[in-house]
């Protein structure tokens, strides 16, 4: 492995990190795609899509309940930031 140059491992590491997770990864990108479809729940699946794909980028594995985790959290954040400030009219 000494003999392969740097750049070319890297391009071999990069390529058996998307054999191990492309599965994985079209089945977050439809999730991801399907919620832009409702628009409101697209904003909260764009922060769960960049959270695994951080996680992914730093070596973890990466699973469609890590994204729906992390949006579910943004969006009850959301939900709640609105309702309080939301007053119904006089």
């Amino acid at each position: 492995m000494d003999q392969i140059p740097v750049s070319l491992r890297v391009v071999m590491q990069a390529f058996s990190d998307w054999w191990d997770d492309w599965v994985n990864m079209v089945v977050i990108n439809l999730v991801w795609a399907l919620c832009w479809l409702t628009i409101v729940l697209g904003p909260p699946a764009t922060f769960g899509l960049y959270h695994v794909t951080n996680r992914l980028v730093e070596g973890q594995a990466v699973e469609l309940r890590g994204m729906l985790e992390v949006s579910g959290a943004i969006f009850s954040r959301a939900g709640h930031g609105c309702c309080s400030t939301w007053s119904p009219p006089s």
